[in-house]
Order: C-alpha cells, then sequence, then structure tokens
C-alpha cells in the first residue's frame, strides 16, 4: 500500500508539472513507434 501510495503521489507530482509535455510526448511517442513499425514490417499490412 505504501509503495502505492507513493507512486501515486509521484505520479500527480509529475502530472502537474509535466503534463502536457508527457501527454504530446506520449502521442508523438506512440506515432513514430506505429510509422516505424509498419515502414519496417510492411508484410503485417
Amino acid at each position: 500500500m505504501l509503495t502505492g501510495g507513493l507512486a501515486f503521489c509521484s505520479y500527480l507530482l509529475v502530472g502537474s508539472f509535466f503534463g502536457e509535455f508527457a501527454i504530446g510526448g506520449a502521442i508523438g511517442m506512440g506515432l513514430t513507434l506505429t510509422i516505424l513499425y509498419y515502414a519496417l514490417d510492411p508484410r503485417e499490412r
């Protein structure tokens, strides 16, 4: 429970500071990985 509480508090703390940047970075990283995945393995399409 203590570890979960600390993780949740740190998540809220980081989210309050870097929320916008983290969301943008996650979306950008996801799009980049998706594009790279399909570009490197075209047989899946």
